[in-house]
């Protein structure tokens, strides 16, 4: 699972961890996703391991955080024609681009 990987060497304790599993698993869940190695998978847990650091501990607020920051950062993104990104083909749509390919 991607947040494993990236507080695999943290000092974050269980309870931590715990919180930040369950809303990584809850936000792939409320966006349609599954656990992998794609881009979007790192972007969540990157998200949700600052929000954590940000002393915020409830799984269900961070879920709702981390889809509420993913969308305002979509809109920085410009679509052009032919717009070939990884994040939208996995989404299949491009409304939630949030790397410039």
């Amino acid at each position: 699972m991607t947040i494993f990987r990236l507080i695999k060497d943290s000092a974050f304790g269980p309870h931590q961890i715990k919180v930040m599993t369950e809303a990584y698993e809850a936000t792939l869940k409320a966006l349609h996703l599954k656990t992998g190695t794609e881009p979007i998978n790192e972007l969540i847990a990157n998200k949700i391991i600052g929000i954590v650091q940000a002393k915020e501990h409830d799984p269900k607020r961070i879920c709702a955080r981390t889809i509420k920051e993913l969308g305002r950062e979509r809109v920085a993104h410009q679509f052009g024609a032919g717009h070939d990104c990884s994040i939208c083909k996995q989404f299949a749509w491009n409304i939630f681009c949030v790397i410039v390919p």
